[in-house]
Formats: structure tokens, sequence, C-alpha cells
């Protein structure tokens, strides 16, 4: 398996395509995301949407959840957005 680390981000739009500021995103691992206050890391989307977290453990599984008031979207490197 490689090591090293990678950079993951993205970009939050609504469904007219424009960005999303404001949003909290949060990165956990993927074994342990479900336990409170897991989250590796959160980044708040800036006026373009974007958001991004440096340098994670490439060898790990990677789950990131953006929150918009009630709504949560979630992409699971395990299978797909949810």
């Amino acid at each position: 398996m490689p090591d090293g680390s990678v950079d993951l981000a993205g970009k939050v739009i609504d469904g007219g395509g424009s960005p999303k500021a404001g949003l909290t995103v949060s990165l956990y691992e993927a074994a342990t995301w479900e336990a409170a206050g897991a989250a590796t890391a959160t980044d708040t989307t800036d006026s373009d949407g974007l958001w991004n977290f440096d340098t994670q453990d490439i060898t790990k599984t990677w789950i990131l959840v953006a929150v918009d008031g009630t709504k949560k979207t979630l992409i699971d490197a395990r299978n797909k957005i949810q």
C-alpha cells in the first residue's frame, strides 16, 4: 500500500450551480466516523463554496460531511455520495 499524504478539496454548490458559503464540512476516518466528536478536522466553505483538508494520510479511508441547516451530504470513500 502506498504511503504519504493527499490533499482533499471540493466545492459545495446549490441545485442552480451557485456556491454555498459558510457551510461546515467535517472530515472523518471511515472506521470511527460515527463516534461522537470523532471529526479529524473541520472547515467552513468560503465565498466560492470551496473547502480543503491538506496533507491527510493516504492510507486511510475518509468520509466528508457537509451540513447545510438540517441537510447533510455524506461523501463516503467506501461507496458513493449519499
